[in-house]
């Protein structure tokens, strides 16, 4: 699991509900940039903000590839395609969110 071993106070869950704080108002979310000067973050820019910028990657592109008909090399390259839409990164955020296992002994730094 990508999880194991690593140690922290606040858990995964935790952090990336955080993620998903950040980018679930369409006002809060963004293209072509991790911040902008509106405080629109992309996907990266949220997960990068709470700290765990490639920790969750595989597993959301994994989430991806499942919920839609395009396969795409990196996050970014699913935010910031033409035909993505808020409601399409949220959506796999809550997708992933899901597929994440319960609460254990198991955080994040």
């Amino acid at each position: 699991m990508p999880f194991d071993g690593v140690q922290s106070p606040c858990s995964y869950l935790e952090k990336f509900d955080q993620v998903i704080d950040l980018i679930e108002n369409p006002k809060k979310w963004g293209k072509h940039t991790y911040i902008n000067r509106s405080g629109q973050y992309c996907l990266i820019g949220a997960l990068n903000a709470v700290g765990v910028g490639k920790l969750f990657e595989p597993i959301i592109l994994k989430t991806i590839d499942e919920m839609t008909d395009r396969e795409f090399c990196s996050l970014e390259s699913f935010n910031d395609h033409p035909e993505t839409l808020h409601r399409d990164v949220v959506a796999v955020l809550c997708g992933t969110r899901g597929r994440m296992p319960p609460e254990n002994s198991r955080t994040l730094r």
